[in-house]
């Protein structure tokens, strides 16, 4: 599920591991966020870098923007 996995938001919460907390969530429309919500769970210290050399190449090539870290996710 981690390195570079495709997920629902609602399949992330339920099953975030807790020490994958270094691991963002990108999201191509976090305004219309639900259970179903199409994402991505990227290690960003590992990730291949897109044109801004700070973004994924992923998330840039999906049009997705980072959401929320693992770490913030267990804390809600």
């Amino acid at each position: 599920m981690y390195g570079q996995s495709k997920n629902t938001f609602g399949n992330i919460l339920s099953n975030v591991d807790p020490h994958f907390y270094k691991l963002s969530l990108f999201l191509a429309e976090p305004e219309s966020l639900s259970k179903e919500t199409f994402c991505i769970i990227v290690d960003t210290e590992e990730a291949e870098l897109g044109s801004d050399d700070f973004t994924p190449l992923i998330a840039e090539q999906l049009n997705m923007s980072e959401f929320l870290s693992v770490h913030e996710i267990r804390m809600v």
